[in-house]
């Protein structure tokens, strides 16, 4: 529902695993299903730069800032990730980040969990 107010919003979904960007365009489809928004489903390799990717958001598909972030990958590019959106400005003043399975990932986390405690 708060799509609903925001219209026009696009919900951006980067993955390595074509199975899981299908999966993520099945639920995204189902919960937004009747709203004006645009949902582009992206392939991100492993070699693939994240500020290259970044800057082809903004570039080639009219993407400047991000209201939400949802970390769900490998958590060793957690930190790495969130310091180049930060660096670049990709995250509008009032954003939130949000990382999955934080107790379990823990003690690889601890250097992300570190950098947002200040």
């Amino acid at each position: 529902k708060a799509l609903a107010k925001r219209p026009k919003s696009v919900i951006v979904s980067m993955e390595e695993d074509l199975h899981w960007l299908g999966a993520a365009q099945r639920i995204v489809n189902h919960a937004t299903e009747n709203q004006d928004l645009e949902f582009m489903a992206m392939m991100l390799g492993e070699d693939t730069v994240f500020e290259e990717f970044l800057d082809s958001l903004k570039e080639n598909h009219e993407v400047p800032q991000f209201d939400t972030v949802i970390l769900d990958h490998d958590e060793r590019l957690f930190l790495s990730h969130l310091q180049i959106i930060l660096q670049r400005g990709f995250l509008r003043p009032g954003g939130v980040v949000m990382i999955d399975n934080v107790e379990r990932k823990a003690r690889a986390l601890k250097g992300y969990l570190e950098f947002v405690d200040t």
